[in-house]
């Protein structure tokens, strides 16, 4: 459903944007929650880290619509997480 949203259909590519938008929307959300509890590194951007992940979990979902059969999504999924964890973790 993700790529069918380019294709002329009356309201779906409206629909798709809004979803993203919302999706977006609700990881940075979470995302400032770890700002605010100390969980991320001093100046690290809530709406980039977002954007960030977002746009891994989308090419994670890419390709395993692609190759199902080589491509892990529970642990492409948990490779994310561990990175973007490292990637925004304050210094110690």
């Amino acid at each position: 459903m993700m790529f069918e949203s380019l294709k002329p259909a009356v309201g779906l590519q409206e629909y798709m944007v809004s979803i993203h938008r919302d999706f977006l929307t609700d990881v940075e959300t979470v995302v400032s929650r770890g700002s605010e509890n100390g969980r991320l590194a001093d100046g690290a951007d809530p709406r980039a880290l977002a954007e960030t992940m977002m746009n891994l979990l989308r090419g994670l979902a890419f390709r395993w619509l692609l190759d199902e059969k080589e491509v892990d999504m529970l642990a492409g999924i948990d490779s994310i997480r561990r990175t973007m964890n490292t990637l925004a973790a304050p210094a110690d």
